[in-house]
């Protein structure tokens, strides 16, 4: 109907009763819909990338080892550590306070083997030594395969909110 059509070409070599090289034989599929099929999965993947880089909570994943590989641009403001800072660092390692850290270990724990957990409160450390309080909710990362890779979590900053429960007290 007049439009460009994506194909795989393979291509062997048609050989005479010599072994001699007589020319190629191919055959051509149409990969067009599936070329289609990947470039919209592209752009939703880049969607949600631009969306989690963008949204107004924070959001980080952690592979299988607690190691950092993903974090926005809401967890970069609440922390003061810039991504470039964190990605492939151990988050409860060096940002979690001592006081959280096996409690957040056993929730990762627990995500990996397949749970959601929700209203996990983390403190965390900031660049310049603050402590911010951030709830969160965390799920199982798959891969494509279905197989658990590590955690996502996103929360909300409540910093401002233990502050006003301790004063009120």
């Amino acid at each position: 109907t007049g439009g460009n059509v994506d194909v795989l070409l393979n291509l062997t070599p048609s050989f005479d009763e010599k072994g001699a090289v007589m020319g190629t034989v191919g055959m051509a599929t149409d990969v067009s819909e599936r070329k289609r099929m990947e470039e919209k999965t592209s752009r939703m993947a880049n969607e949600l990338a631009s969306f989690i880089r963008t949204a107004n909570a924070p959001i980080f994943a952690v592979d299988n080892q607690g190691r950092l590989s993903e974090w926005n641009n809401k967890a970069v403001k609440i922390t003061g550590y810039s991504r470039e800072e964190v990605i492939g660092q151990s988050l409860v390692d060096l940002y979690v306070t001592e006081e959280c850290k096996q409690s957040v270990r056993e929730v990762f724990k627990e995500a990996i083997n397949g749970t959601e957990l929700e209203n996990l409160e983390m403190h965390l450390f900031t660049k310049d030594n603050r402590r911010v309080v951030v709830l969160f909710n965390v799920t199982p990362r798959t891969s494509l395969e279905g197989d658990v890779v590590g955690v996502i979590g996103v929360g909300q900053d409540i910093t401002q909110r233990k502050v006003a429960e301790v004063e009120h007290r």
